[in-house]
């Protein structure tokens, strides 16, 4: 290999790298220790601007302000994502944007998984079969058998190319 082409793919082999590791950074789930939690919004409580289906992508923040869009672990129903409109001691008032009343539990700062990051409309409907154990294997499973078949032997029609290219007498080679 020249030195140049040598020069262009370790660098080229560094900025994956670095872009590899970047977006470990910006998008790894808590769960594997980075900072994203992912939450798939569920009914209609947050319409116009989130439709269910849509997979909201959560960070926690060093503060929580007024207006900002959070998710919080409610005890009985999980993950809500609502808008924060108040506090009220050491509670935040929350309210989807669509309903018309606030919610009923004020979640603690120590409740809230994050503020929005960023939305993804319609995700979260991709992303919904894949949390069931059958399906996921099923994915997996056509993951290795699509590796598989795509790292077949590539050197046995190379040696059928060259025996056709051999000398006069050779079996598989002509004039």
């Amino acid at each position: 290999m020249k030195p140049r082409r040598r020069l262009v793919a370790s660098l080229g082999a560094a900025m994956s790298l670095v872009l590899a590791l970047a977006g470990w950074v910006a998008f790894a789930p808590t769960q594997l220790g980075g900072q994203a939690s992912y939450v798939i919004v569920s009914g209609n409580s947050m319409e116009p601007g989130f439709q269910s289906g849509d997979l909201a992508i959560v960070r926690g923040a060093s503060s929580y302000e007024t207006g900002d869009i959070v998710t919080y672990r409610h005890p009985d129903l999980g993950p809500v994502i609502h808008r924060i409109i108040g506090r009220g001691g050491e509670r935040y008032v929350v309210k989807g944007d669509h309903n018309a009343f606030v919610d009923g539990y004020q979640p603690a700062e120590s409740e809230l998984v994050g503020k929005l990051w960023f939305n993804v409309p319609g995700m979260g409907r991709w992303i919904e079969p894949l949390k069931t154990p059958l399906n996921l294997a099923l994915l997996m499973a056509a993951a290795v058998v699509g590796l598989a078949a795509s790292s077949g032997d590539d050197r046995a029609p190379h040696r059928r190319r060259h025996g056709r290219r051999g000398r006069p007498g050779v079996v598989g080679g002509g004039p």
